[in-house]
């Protein structure tokens, strides 16, 4: 029996064989116009669109022998075959086979998968990473988080490892609330790399974790003298570092990352560019160059990458010792938005330079330090610290 074509409308038509067809809709949508074919097999609803009348007949006239020689092929079964068929038919109860295929294998799918073990997958993800240029410190953060997910599940076949493991691994965890939800926010970003892959199935289910509230911690920050003695401690290729988290207001990640170099620092602008790629947030923003920041900058830095890429990134405990200082954890960039907000008190304007929420500011640096502070630490010049040195009998310490 020849594919007969029957018009239904002005822009709907049926290629038909017997009781099987498949339908042709002209979709139009101002100058451009859709050809889209339609057809089923049992319960099941298929379709597919062309550019061009051409190709979409070709395509019905090739589904429709398809159709065609299936629908012949079930009618040559018979003795055993038969019998089976009938009785998986009367097993699934009207459900059409193909139907029934279907769902198994979306439930099934570990018979496609590559096997990897969690180990496997994490390095790649890491080496994606690498790749994406994102910051030394995001590989740093991955690194830890690598010894707390690898160490119980490194060497384990990821699409064999339950979402309750995870969270289980998790709950019983030492770490706070904060530390908890990035140790989380890792494990879900490898699970949806694994997952795009199939390295595990898309149905797994997605882990799911709810943290207590994450308590709220006054931010360590720097005096304006222990500024000056961090100058003091450090080598002089770390000081144009350092002076563009105290004065610019930069993440660690961003001040390290080895995309910004001189060709971000525009001196005539007094203005310092951070890119989608340098920024934490992908969201490109600038930093100001100020009085402080162009003087640390205009004596130190030459060329670059603002972070050296050398072993040493800190002073030595005995010239921390002799200076009387104690590091504290990311206490420049905590400095920068306290000093900054009390000095400009436009909380918009520190959030802007700072890359976060006008919220956030005033939740968490409003009222640290006072205005005459601010002032003296945005006029902590290499001059000023030379000055401070000599006073304090710690001139002798300074390398540059």
């Amino acid at each position: 029996m020849k594919p007969q074509l029957e018009k239904i409308d002005e822009k709907t038509s049926t290629l038909r064989c017997g009781h099987l067809r498949v339908r042709i809709a002209r979709l139009e949508r101002g100058k451009y116009k859709t050809y889209r074919l339609s057809w089923k097999v049992g319960r099941k609803g298929f379709r597919r669109a062309f550019n061009d009348e051409t190709s979409a007949m070709i395509e019905a006239n090739r589904v429709l022998k398809n159709l065609v020689n299936a629908d012949g092929a079930a009618t040559q079964v018979a003795g055993p075959d038969l019998t089976y068929l009938t009785e998986c038919q009367r097993r699934m109860n009207g459900v059409a086979l193909h139907t029934a295929v279907d769902f198994y294998l979306k439930y099934h799918e570990y018979i496609d998968l590559n096997p990897k073990t969690f180990s496997e997958v994490f390095d790649m993800f890491y080496d994606r990473a690498i790749q994406r240029k994102l910051s030394p410190r995001y590989y740093q953060t991955l690194r830890h988080h690598k010894n707390f997910w690898a160490g119980r599940f490194g060497s384990r076949f990821i699409n064999t490892i339950p979402p309750e493991e995870y969270q289980d691994h998790l709950n019983t965890s030492k770490y706070e609330n904060r530390t908890r939800k990035n140790l989380f926010g890792t494990i879900a970003a490898i699970l949806r790399f694994a997952r795009k892959r199939r390295f595990i199935s898309e149905n797994n289910e997605e882990i799911e974790m709810e943290f207590g509230k994450i308590r709220q911690t006054t931010p360590e920050i720097y005096t304006p003298e222990e500024l000056m003695k961090l100058f003091i401690a450090h080598d002089r290729r770390y000081l144009p570092y350092l002076a563009v988290m105290a004065f610019g207001g930069s993440r660690r990640s961003e001040a390290s990352n080895p995309s910004l170099t001189e060709k971000e620092i525009l001196f005539d602008e007094r203005m310092i560019r951070l890119g989608p790629e340098i920024t934490k947030t992908g969201a490109g923003r600038t930093l100001e160059i100020g009085d402080a920041l162009m003087a640390w900058l205009k004596e130190f830095y030459k060329e670059g990458p603002i972070y050296p890429m050398t072993k040493m990134s800190a002073p030595k405990e005995d010239l921390l010792k002799e200076v009387g200082l104690t590091l504290k954890n990311n206490a420049l960039r905590h400095s920068f938005c306290s000093y900054h907000l009390a000095l400009n008190r436009n909380s918009a304007m520190t959030a802007d330079i700072a890359g976060n929420s006008p919220k956030i500011l005033n939740e968490n640096y409003k009222a640290l330090v006072s205005r005459s502070a601010a002032e003296l630490w945005f006029s902590i010049t290499p001059d000023a610290v030379r000055d401070f040195a000599k006073k304090n009998n710690l001139d002798r310490l300074i390398t540059w």
